[in-house]
């Protein structure tokens, strides 16, 4: 028996995912971390556009910290804020959802 995966016209490609960050940030980014954000975003992409997937806000709590812990090293605050709102807008999440729910460590007890 075979089964067909048919791709759903709403579900846009890694590519496109790639792209829409592309768009949204349009600065170049050094290489030393160009490299692991494009990595992780087709990693997210998958696990975004997976049947399954639901907001899930320790996955969120987790992603931040990781994203902060990468980019502490960033030269320019303003721009590391800006692409992690293009990371996040690419993948069609709300960056300031992200952001909120994991601002205070207080905030886990409420969500």
């Amino acid at each position: 028996m075979v089964s067909r995966v048919l791709a759903s016209a709403d579900v846009p490609t890694v590519a496109d995912t790639k792209a829409a960050f592309v768009r949204a940030y349009r600065k170049p980014i050094p290489s030393i971390y160009s490299g692991v954000i494009q990595e992780i975003l087709v990693q997210q992409h998958l696990l975004r556009y997976n049947a399954t997937y639901t907001y899930d806000a320790v996955f969120a709590l987790g992603f931040v910290t990781v994203y902060d812990q990468l980019m502490d090293g960033y030269p320019n605050d303003k721009d590391r804020d800006a692409i992690f709102k293009a990371y996040v807008t690419a993948l069609k999440e709300d960056p300031e959802l992200y952001r909120f729910r994991t601002a205070s460590p207080l905030s886990s007890l409420f969500f």
